[in-house]
């Protein structure tokens, strides 16, 4: 059995998270909601906030967080032309970073 692995710039990742509310939600996001199908995200702000609230209940998420950290949060996703989200290639990868 393999084991599927995503592969992170940490220093490109770091060098422009600047915005702690923002660097938390991507990860959320990217690991609760994108990483269990791979599939490209529909953005549904409170869709997203509830499941991360159910998964992270600690974290305090709110949907006004989230509407006030989504500029951070959108560096680090590539918006396709259909409005879904997915990871941008050049911070997280499958293939060791080969994009």
């Amino acid at each position: 059995m393999t084991e599927d692995k995503i592969f992170i710039d940490v220093e490109k990742l770091a060098a422009l998270a600047n915005d702690p509310v923002a660097f938390a939600f991507i990860f959320d996001i990217i690991m609760a909601i994108w990483w269990p199908a791979k599939e490209p995200i529909v953005v549904d702000a409170e869709q997203i906030v509830n499941q991360l609230k159910l998964r992270f209940p600690g974290r305090g998420y709110t949907l006004k967080k989230f509407e006030e950290a989504k500029p951070g949060i959108l560096n680090f996703f590539t918006v396709l032309p259909d409005g879904r989200w997915v990871p941008d290639p050049e911070f997280f990868s499958l293939t060791g970073g080969d994009n």
